[in-house]
């Protein structure tokens, strides 16, 4: 109900407009340059909807949410988004192989992160056409995940070993 509940309504109805979608097509809509974030299996709606968030502001152009993925109909996942959901396109609902195959048709470079043994973040052009690959949040990416340029990783000098997802 409430604000969330119309917004999750809304979302549904709009059926993604703006290049998004639940099909390979709106991966292709999604080519060009600037980032785009790819989560594969991400569960929790409140970091799902972050994640759209800090890709938006960043100035990506677009979300790919894969099979798996938490729903965007989600009202905790529409209210985590602080509004992004309505400024940058969103693909749910496929498959990662084929997404991530779209994608580096498009020229894209395939970037997963990971929180250990990637290179440097910042020895990368990030402002180039670019897919961030993240994965989930207590497992990470698969271990045979195909389709992949290079790894990333940000350095952690402190103790702690990993930061959650929507960072």
């Amino acid at each position: 109900g409430g604000v969330a509940g119309e917004m999750a309504d809304a979302v549904s109805a709009r059926a993604w407009g703006g290049g998004g979608g639940s099909s390979v097509g709106a991966c292709v809509g999604l080519a060009g340059g600037g980032g785009v974030v790819v989560v594969i299996e991400g569960r929790d709606p409140g970091n799902a909807g972050t994640v759209l968030r800090a890709a938006g502001a960043a100035g990506a152009r677009g979300g790919v949410f894969g099979d798996g993925c938490v729903e965007f109909n989600n009202p905790k996942t529409i209210r985590s988004t602080a509004g992004a959901l309505c400024q940058i396109p969103v693909v749910t609902s496929v498959s990662v192989e084929v997404a991530l195959s779209t994608l580096g048709a498009s020229g894209r470079t395939r970037l997963a992160a990971v929180s250990s043994d990637g290179r440097d973040y910042a020895s990368f052009d990030l402002t180039q056409p670019v897919a961030l690959i993240m994965g989930n949040e207590a497992h990470g990416l698969p271990g045979d995940l195909a389709g992949i340029d290079g790894w990333i990783t940000i350095p952690l000098p402190g103790a702690v070993e990993s930061l959650n997802v929507g960072v």
